[in-house]
């Protein structure tokens, strides 16, 4: 699935080149696929916030356009990947019941209470 996922990514990489022939934005779609395949050095780079904004600093210097279309995948992937690792961490509560009403058939029959008891 992974290699499918990279194959996809290149052909978007492909169409960002042939589209940024005729306008900038096609250096937005280019893009893409960089940001996810160079994650982890973004996440390198975000850990100090005052290397963060150089670099968003240099890239929008660059190209705003690709400056604006990262930013947005950036915080996509990290929205995607803070919820998954919400949902994996969250504990599953168990669906059994818990009664205790006393006096009840049930409470008495696993408590081995007798009814006649006085």
């Amino acid at each position: 699935m992974r290699s499918i996922v990279n194959v996809c990514l290149l052909c978007l990489f492909l169409f960002g080149l042939v589209v940024a022939t005729d306008t900038p934005w096609g250096f937005a779609i280019a893009a893409i696929p960089l940001l996810v395949w160079g994650n982890a050095v973004l996440n390198i780079i975000h850990k100090n916030i005052w290397l963060g904004l150089l670099f968003w600093c240099v890239v929008s210097f660059l190209a705003w356009q690709v400056t604006v279309v990262a930013l947005l995948a950036l915080l996509l992937s990290q929205l995607v990947s803070n919820i998954k690792t919400n949902r994996s961490n969250k504990q599953h509560r168990s669906r059994k019941k818990v009664s205790d009403f006393d006096g009840s058939y049930s409470f008495d029959y696993k408590n081995n209470i007798d009814i006649n008891d006085d």
